[in-house]
């Protein structure tokens, strides 16, 4: 079907890369943009979903429809519970959009949040002011997803002045990325790393021999 196109438009260079290794259109890279506002923080949404004033709170906002799996909204929880256990001072608000289309793997998020009262499922599609309404009333954004794309949430939750939380896995070192990493971190874009034992194992391979042991 792509061949029924004059052009594709794609976000990235690892997208255009991708579809022009299938087609024989003009495949352009068109960024995503992600405005900045300069208005004030709108705490609304804390007293219309009950989010207590003085709690620190943790959010993240995922689309369901989307392989539920791939945005791994259990991890994120059973972390939670763990370190925070049931401390009405400390609150995780999960906003999700379309659950419907996941009924069955929800239904295990549902139920790994019953009973935790500092835990929120909000279930419900805004349009993108609500969104922004959603993250100025976080303190902190976390966003556990495997294999994410440009991460539209994590940039306009950065553009809000928010610390934030974000997944790594083994890949970005095994293909080369360290030296991005590095240089994200020493501009203070990127304040702390968190990873599995994958990443140590791969970055002392790459300091040793200059190569990892796996096939990328």
């Amino acid at each position: 079907f792509i061949e029924r196109y004059d052009e594709i438009w794609v976000p990235s260079k690892f997208c255009q890369r991708s579809v022009a290794a299938l087609s024989s259109k003009p495949v352009k890279v068109m960024p995503y943009v992600v405005p900045v506002s300069d208005a004030p923080l709108d705490l609304s949404v804390r007293q219309s979903w009950g989010l207590p004033e003085d709690a620190f709170v943790f959010l993240y906002m995922f689309d369901a429809s989307s392989y539920l799996a791939r945005k791994n909204p259990l991890a994120l929880i059973d972390a939670f519970i763990a370190e925070f256990g049931s401390d009405p001072k400390v609150i995780l608000a999960l906003k999700v959009s379309y659950a419907q289309f996941a009924h069955a793997e929800f239904e295990a998020v549902r139920k790994r949040c019953s009973g935790r009262r500092n835990i929120r499922l909000i279930d419900e599609v805004v349009d993108a002011k609500d969104v922004l309404r959603f993250v100025d009333a976080a303190d902190c954004y976390v966003s556990p997803h495997r294999s994410e794309g440009f991460g539209l949430t994590v940039a306009e939750a950065m553009s809000r002045g928010k610390p934030v939380i974000v997944g790594m896995g083994a890949h970005v070192t095994k293909v080369g990325l360290n030296p991005i990493l590095v240089d994200l971190m020493e501009r203070g874009i990127v304040t702390a790393v968190a990873m599995n034992g994958a990443v140590i194992i791969h970055d002392f391979e790459l300091a040793l021999m200059g190569h990892t042991s796996e096939e990328v």
